[in-house]
């Protein structure tokens, strides 16, 4: 095993799955993070850290599972936090809605033995106009040394390469499951068929494009 490979503790690899989330309600970001981290939870050591306090079912759903659930502000406290507890708890690290160079991002990328894996937070300000030179600058060195970034959608893939300067063949489109069996009909409706739209309609989402 060459020392890029992740490390294997107790016979299994260490999977931390970071989120910028507040689980507080059982909504749709915690049933994913639920869902996305128990089949994991067999083959892998699976720690997942978002903010707190975690919702009690979010947490005993962990639990049941054998995810173990951390306090991110705890990490967030300093870069030498952060490597501290990549070091107890990851071989791979999955980011997801953290800004790219946020400190617990930036921590886990100057550990040479840990695998990173980033989402794009898909909410950031794209108006190159607001940025300074420097940040610009950033930018574009941000993802010099990634193989691959995964955006949720065409537009978002567009916007990392405008912004960052990815070039495409380093991007990949995967689109957000869903389970459809959660909105499966279950009683005959009355006449007529209506279409609803829960979302923010706004620019910044693409939904113009």
């Amino acid at each position: 095993m060459s020392k890029n490979e992740p490390s294997a503790r107790c016979g299994k690899i260490r999977v931390a799955v970071l989120v910028k989330l507040l689980p507080s309600k059982l909504g749709s970001m915690e049933d994913w993070l639920n869902q996305f981290t128990a089949p994991l939870a067999g083959p892998f050591d699976v720690a997942v850290a978002t903010y707190g306090p975690c919702h009690p079912v979010v947490r005993q759903r962990f639990e049941q599972s054998g995810v173990q659930w951390h306090d991110l502000a705890e990490l967030e406290r300093s870069v030498p936090a952060a490597r501290a507890w990549f070091r107890d708890h990851a071989d791979i690290a999955h980011f997801s809605l953290f800004a790219p160079r946020s400190l617990a991002v930036l921590a886990a990328a100057t550990m040479g033995s840990l695998r990173v894996a980033f989402q794009d937070c898909h909410s950031l300000d794209t108006q190159q106009g607001r940025q300074s030179l420097a940040s610009r600058l950033l930018d574009r060195v941000t993802f010099a040394r990634t193989a691959h970034i995964v955006a949720i959608s065409h537009f978002v893939a567009r916007r990392i390469h405008a912004r960052f300067g990815v070039s495409p063949d380093r991007l990949r489109v995967v689109y957000n499951g869903v389970d459809v069996e959660r909105f499966r009909q279950r009683v005959a409706s009355s006449a007529g068929r209506h279409t609803i739209c829960v979302a923010a309609l706004i620019p910044g989402r693409g939904w113009m494009s």
